[in-house]
Formats: structure tokens, sequence, C-alpha cells
């Protein structure tokens, strides 16, 4: 079941999805590596939060158990507790 629906004004073409609120290790060009909470997914994306902001159209790569995730960062997006809410484009993924 999709986390909300889609507003009027919304410019996803996907519902997300919520999820555990698995924090995962991510790399990304040029930043190393750092680890990140996945809060939701849709079938082209994902938002992340992190302890870092990660520049727009920076590289990443996500391991989930035995599958990697690339995409590239759309936003980074400050809360007020000091993390951000990163939006990742998944370009593609493969066994690990």
């Amino acid at each position: 079941m999709p986390m909300q629906e889609n507003k009027p004004d919304e410019r996803r073409r996907e519902p997300r999805y919520p999820t555990l609120n698995r924090v995962v290790p991510v790399t990304a060009d040029g930043l190393g590596g750092f680890d990140a909470e996945i809060l939701d997914v849709s079938r082209s994306g994902l938002r992340l939060k992190a302890q870092k902001a990660i520049p727009s159209e920076r590289r990443l790569v996500l391991r989930i158990d035995h599958l990697e995730i690339e995409g590239t960062v759309r936003y980074s997006r400050p809360n007020e507790d000091g993390s951000f809410d990163i939006g990742v484009k998944i370009c593609c993924l493969w066994p690990a």
C-alpha cells in the first residue's frame, strides 16, 4: 500500500512505499562512504536520511543485503535535527 496519495501538484509519477527505516552503507563518488537510513522507496527512486548533504547529480551506490543499487542524487534537503533527506533516482541494480 502506498505511503500517501499523490497530490495534484505532486511531481512524482509513482507512489512511494514506506520502509522499515533500515540503515545501509552508501558510497558516493568523491565523498567516500557513510551510513544512511532508507525512508521510502518507489519503482524509480528512494529517499534517504543522512548526516551530511550530498550534492545534486552525485552518483551513489547503496548496499542492501546481497543487492547493490546505483543512483543519482536529485536533491539534498536539511531537516530540523541537522540531518538531510536525500532524493535518489535509481539507475540500476545488481547482485552484490
